[in-house]
């Protein structure tokens, strides 16, 4: 399968909250950076980041607007929507880049960047009304 094909059934099934497949579809020791920051370091860290974000943002998606691929590598423009629940002003529109490298049927590395102030001014306005 080619890199853009992993991603794309990975997107799908993230949108529609099946953990199982996401789960399937990422190396069990994938390492994903935001920003050149490490922050998931397993399948398992990356279900429990997104079951997290859905608990904030319940209607969370994840568009894509463009991938440029190979077999191993993909280049993807997304953006990130949800709607806040708690806080109007916390809803999310992020949009941002990955780049991710697959073995042809898992994901095993992902760099995302997006402009992380309107990602985390979302996730903290949704925090602070939920508390």
């Amino acid at each position: 399968m080619k890199a853009e094909d992993v991603y794309r059934r990975y997107n799908e099934a993230e949108n529609i909250y099946d953990w199982d497949s996401t789960s399937k579809l990422l190396a069990t020791d994938i390492e994903v950076a935001v920003n050149g920051v490490r922050v998931v370091s397993s399948s398992e860290e990356d279900t429990q980041a997104m079951k997290t974000l859905v608990s904030m943002f319940p209607d969370y998606r994840r568009e894509i607007i463009q991938i440029i691929s190979n077999e191993e590598y993909a280049s993807v423009r997304w953006r990130m929507t949800g709607t806040s629940l708690i806080n109007s002003s916390g809803n999310l529109n992020v949009e941002g880049v990955s780049i991710i490298r697959t073995d042809q049927e898992t994901i095993v590395e992902a760099f995302l960047y997006a402009h992380s102030d309107a990602l985390d001014n979302a996730l903290e306005n949704a925090r602070s009304k939920a508390c």
